[in-house]
């Protein structure tokens, strides 16, 4: 009975030695994981959490170099406004894409917050490009916000006209029209997108101060009496 005893003991030892050996493992494997690295990152990224977001990115690179945990690396970094930072993480994304779209746009992103209109608008036209990506609509639109930043009015206008007929659910192409057609008293074009607009997003803030300011230009106009 006593020897019995001392191999119950034994066994019972040994068990639970080997359960917290698998447990840690288990928990070793959890903590080193990149793809939930990766997912950590989001969810902090997704909160504006930006220094907990690249922590967990960073971490998931030591263990999986891709594009993915690149850009968001990248991304991370620019939400920062670290742009030489970003860059960096954002070529080696490209080495590993060249053509992909996001990369070429977030690219294009840095080089326009820094006024670099040039560059910006070289990585914006990189996406027409691709003729396996049919979606230009967001390219389009940030050609044309680089032109209106350049103070040209006819190229940006043709831009975002481009965006609109890509796609006629994106909001920020047929806002950036209201305006423009606001500020040369183009009534009719106005309202036509304004119109638009009202039936994507009726309580967008924006969208209703576009509309107050559609309807004082309306009541500014003369009223022709013909008799």
């Amino acid at each position: 009975m006593v020897q019995n005893s001392k191999v119950n003991k034994f066994f019972n030892a040994f068990f639970v030695i080997s359960f917290l050996f698998v447990l840690n493992s288990c928990g070793n494997r959890i903590k080193v994981n990149p793809q939930k690295n990766i997912e950590t990152g989001y969810y902090y990224l997704q909160a504006k959490e930006y220094s907990l977001a690249l922590k967990y990115f960073l971490e998931a690179k030591k263990r999986e170099n891709n594009f993915i945990v690149n850009y968001l690396i990248a991304y991370t970094l620019y939400k920062q406004k670290n742009y030489k930072d970003a860059l960096k993480f954002l070529d080696e994304a490209l080495k590993l894409d060249k053509s992909n779209s996001k990369a070429l746009i977030l690219k294009g992103d840095i080089y326009f917050d820094q006024k670099n209109y040039k560059e910006a608008l070289k990585y914006y036209k990189k996406v027409l490009e691709n003729k396996d990506y049919p979606n230009f609509y967001l390219a389009y639109y940030k050609i044309g916000k680089v032109y209106l930043a350049q103070k040209k009015i006819k190229e940006a206008k043709k831009y975002f006209l481009k965006s609109y007929y890509n796609n006629p659910y994106f909001i920020p192409a047929q806002k950036e029209l209201v305006k423009l057609y606001l500020e040369e008293g183009k009534i009719d074009l106005a309202e036509k997108f304004l119109k638009n607009l009202l039936s994507l997003a009726p309580n967008d803030k924006e969208v209703q101060e576009l509309q107050d300011k559609l309807q004082i230009l309306k009541n500014s106009q003369p009223n022709f009496i013909v008799f």
